[in-house]
C-alpha cells in the first residue's frame, strides 16, 4: 500500500495536537480544583460583587467569577490575553460584567479612583520584577479595597 505524501507529517501533527489537548485538559482539571479552594476565600457576590483581578490573562478564573455573578475588572500586561478574556466573557453572556485594562497593575491603581470589594492575585507574583514591586502592588491594592463590602464585615 502506497503512503500518501504527507501521511507521516499528518500523523506527527495529530500526535502533537492530542498531546497538547491532553495537557490542556489536565491543566484545566488542576485549575478547577484550585478554583474550589479560591472560592472558599471569596465573599459571595450578593455581599461583595466587585473583583479586581491582577494578571487575569486569558480568563480561566475570570470566567468562573463571572459565572458566579461577580463584576470583574481584570488588569494584565498582555492585550492579546485580555482580548481572549473578553471573547470568553462574551461567549458566556457576561461581557458587560467584565472590564479590562492592558498594562501595569501599579500604574492602573495609581490612575483609577475605583474601589473594589475583593482584590485577587492568583499565580502572578513571579511575573513581578522585584520583591519591592510586589509590595507596591499589594499596597496599591489595599488602597483600592472597600473596607467593608456591602456593609458586611469579612467572614474569614
Amino acid at each position: 500500500m502506497k503512503r500518501k505524501p504527507f501521511e507521516r507529517i499528518d500523523n506527527e501533527i495529530s500526535k502533537i495536537y492530542f498531546s497538547r489537548k491532553a495537557r490542556r485538559e489536565q491543566l484545566e482539571k488542576n485549575n478547577s480544583n484550585k478554583y474550589a479552594v479560591i472560592k472558599k476565600f471569596l465573599l459571595p457576590p450578593e455581599k461583595a460583587n466587585t473583583i479586581l483581578e491582577c494578571g487575569g490573562g486569558a480568563g480561566f478564573y475570570t470566567k468562573k467569577f463571572l459565572r458566579e455573578g461577580y463584576n470583574v475588572t481584570c488588569v494584565d500586561l498582555s492585550e492579546d490575553a485580555l482580548n481572549k478574556n473578553k471573547e470568553n466573557a462574551n461567549k458566556i453572556g457576561k461581557g458587560s460584567n467584565l472590564k479590562t485594562f492592558s498594562g501595569d497593575f501599579i500604574f492602573f491603581c495609581k490612575n483609577t479612583p475605583e474601589k473594589f470589594d475583593q482584590i485577587l492575585f492568583i499565580k502572578v507574583f513571579h511575573h513581578f520584577d522585584s520583591l519591592e514591586n510586589i509590595y507596591k502592588a499589594l499596597d496599591s491594592a489595599r488602597e483600592h479595597c472597600n473596607p467593608e463590602p456591602r456593609g458586611e464585615s469579612n467572614h474569614l
